[in-house]
């Protein structure tokens, strides 16, 4: 398992790789750590949510680490990025939210791009690849949050009829030990 991060070695990080460039969104706070699905929020359509599901969880935010987001605050904040409105929201940030999309799916191997997006605007972007009969991640993210995220991505997506293969359900949550690291250039 992923040893646990600081909020501050996060943003940090996000500012390294990522730095700032510069209508409604539909993206994740980056500083948001998903923990369940969000089952008792009442969603209008669930599967459109970035990590298509709502999910409950909680502030990453530097300064705010563990914080559990009241369930309007999970709502219209951490699920859906762009949270200007969010007391916990730093100042100087590298990026306001990241998506996430299945690029290549087959029976075996699943690959997901994601993006980080500052001011509406691309911030970084890279692959993510998740080995199927393994169920891990053969190119994990190095950041524990944007990790988890991918996590619950893939578990929502195993879920949708689209996803033909059913071995993903199932995807636990223990995140393997990231194989690269943002020093070494790649994200």
């Amino acid at each position: 398992m992923a040893s646990l991060a600081s909020a501050s070695t996060i943003a940090q990080t996000f500012s390294l790789a990522f730095p700032n460039s510069g209508g409604t969104q539909v993206l994740a706070c980056p500083f948001f750590m998903p923990t369940s699905k969000a089952d008792d929020i009442a969603w209008l359509h669930p599967s459109r949510l970035p990590l298509g599901a709502g999910w409950n969880g909680h502030c990453g935010a530097p300064g705010h680490e563990g914080f559990t987001p009241t369930p309007e605050e999970i709502k219209e904040n951490c699920n859906l990025g762009y949270a200007f409105a969010c007391p916990r929201l730093p100042e100087q940030r590298a990026c306001d939210a990241v998506r996430f999309s299945v690029v290549r799916h087959s029976e075996s191997h699943l690959v997901l791009w994601f993006v980080f997006e500052s001011r509406h605007r691309p911030a970084g972007h890279g692959t993510l690849e998740y080995t199927v009969a393994t169920r891990q991640w053969t190119t994990p993210h190095p950041n524990e949050h944007i990790q988890r995220m991918a996590d619950c991505y893939v578990q929502s997506f195993s879920r949708k009829p689209a996803a033909a293969d059913s071995s993903l359900e199932g995807l636990h949550t223990p995140i393997p030990k990231p194989t690269m690291t943002i020093d070494q250039g790649k994200y």
